[in-house]
């Protein structure tokens, strides 16, 4: 080694060892005191012959060290300058698309659809949306706008064929009596309106002729369940609808002319018994003790259950998949409807029904709840029933119960239990096979009863199963 270098590196030896003993000697007295934290400084210990420092974690060095305090933490600086801004991160995943139509009788609510998708009330012809991502569905707005103004009276048009003959309007009052002119006939009925409860007789009426010689008489309808004379224009027997009231034309014909009177019968609601035909033309199954909630949102009370009639659907009992391909596997009160269909109890299929077709199974060729929620009845006297709905678990064996002849046990009482008497299949047309119900029981799987053998079961929506429509009131 050259001399010179090595005398240069003694001597910054020699240097450091003599900051080392100052540092040492200024700061003993200071480091008895130290706790080493970071407020109060540390204490580091230097061995003076081997040159090692070291640190104890307390406020007193070995024997044979020196002690070295470092100072308490200072000031903190100036922040430094701002660093260069980091890559773009990952594009986030893409949201459901907003590309559907929804519809319902009832206001959507925010756990329906998609961000983008549009809901339109069938009942009130409202239309809400888009639903927004983070506000949900807007408020409606109505699809029926404010009555425009009266436009200017356009040119006459040319004259359009000749349309067929309204029907006859109600007669005039009676005028005086007089003598029948040519033979025309005149005529008087014993009563012109009349209100009965349903399945009770009616009085009806009888005709007094007072002008020319009648050969015959007609009527515009005969209401359901009573008859009408031809020859002497007699009205008679006992209706089995329910109707408003009802005009009905009766017409006197003779040799020289014709003459015409009106009839109006109203039909109220009475007390059913099961067996008998109900107001939608179906069958009462069930008559409950004491009144029940019911109705889409159960604000109403009902006492009955009609079961659609036999050839309803126009033909032999369809069959469906509870659920289309897209629902099969997902409970029904987790995606899109605001309610679920696990109610077992009378009163409640209804409810069960709306939020199946609310969940998106609206196709009447593949969802049993959507078909039997489209059946509509219209009846004699043209009252319009639309009401129908997929019974719940509890319905649905009421109705077994009733085809097979066993109306009479308790409402708990399962229609397939042994020892029950089973009357046979031959009931308002059902088959001796499964029926679907609405209770649903876990994400695939729903409630359905045997019809032959009476028992209830569960099976996967998938599954195809007949479906029998029936209504409370």
């Amino acid at each position: 080694m050259d001399r010179k270098s090595f005398s240069v590196s003694r001597n910054c030896f020699n240097v450091v060892i003599l900051i080392l003993v100052l540092i040492m000697g200024n700061v003993e007295a200071q480091a008895k005191e130290v706790v080493n934290t970071k407020a109060s400084g540390y204490l580091l210990c230097v061995n003076a012959i081997t040159k090692v420092v070291t640190f104890p974690g307390k406020s007193a060095c070995p024997k044979g060290t020196k002690r070295l305090v470092l100072g308490a933490q200072g000031v903190a600086g100036t922040n430094g300058l701002m660093g260069l801004a980091g890559l773009p991160g990952k594009d986030g995943t893409n949201g459901k698309d907003g590309k559907t139509l929804w519809n319902g009788k009832i206001d959507p609510v925010n756990a329906l659809g998609s961000p983008g998708d549009m809901f339109i009330n069938t009942v009130t012809n409202t239309l809400f949306g888009p639903k927004g991502v983070e506000s949900g569905w807007p408020a409606g707005v109505s699809l029926v706008g404010p009555k425009g103004e009266r436009g200017l009276a356009g040119a006459t048009g040319s004259a359009g064929a000749t349309g067929p003959a309204g029907p006859a309007g109600p007669a005039g009052p009676a005028g005086p009596a007089g003598e029948a002119i040519g033979g025309e006939p005149t005529f008087t009925l014993s009563s012109s309106s009349e209100t009965r409860t349903v399945n009770t007789a009616a009085t009806g009426f009888t005709i007094s002729s007072t002008g020319g010689a009648i050969t015959s008489f007609a009527i515009s309808a005969t209401p359901a369940g009573m008859s009408f004379n031809t020859s002497t224009g007699a009205l008679t027997g006992t209706p089995t609808f329910i109707a408003r009231a009802t005009a009905y034309t009766i017409t006197a014909t003779s040799a020289a002319g014709y003459a015409t009177r009106t009839f109006t019968l109203t039909v109220t609601a009475g007390v059913y018994t099961v067996g008998q035909t109900g107001p939608g033309g179906g069958k009462i199954f069930y008559v409950a003790a004491t009144p029940f909630a019911c109705g889409p949102t159960r604000a109403v009370t009902c006492t009955y259950l009609e079961a659609a009639p036999s050839g309803w659907n126009t033909g032999i009992e369809p069959t469906r998949r509870w659920a289309n391909s897209t629902n099969q596997s997902t409970l029904v009160g987790s995606s899109g409807s605001p309610e679920t269909a696990t109610a077992t109890a009378i009163g409640w299929g209804y409810r069960n029904t709306r939020a199946i077709i609310l969940q998106g199974n609206t196709d009447t060729a593949t969802s049993a709840a959507a078909l039997a929620d489209s059946y509509t009845a219209t009846v004699t006297g043209g009252a319009v029933y639309d009401d129908w709905f997929l019974p719940s678990k509890d319905e649905l064996n009421q109705m077994c119960k009733w085809q097979r002849g066993l109306g009479w046990i308790s409402d708990a009482t399962v229609c397939g239990n042994s020892g029950e008497i089973n009357s046979g299949m031959g009931a308002a047309g059902f088959q001796p096979d499964g029926y679907w119900s609405s209770t649903e029981v876990v994400n695939d799987f729903a409630v359905f009863q045997y019809f032959d053998a009476g028992s209830q079961d569960i099976t996967q929506k998938s599954s195809s199963l007949y479906v029998r429509p029936i209504r409370a009131f």
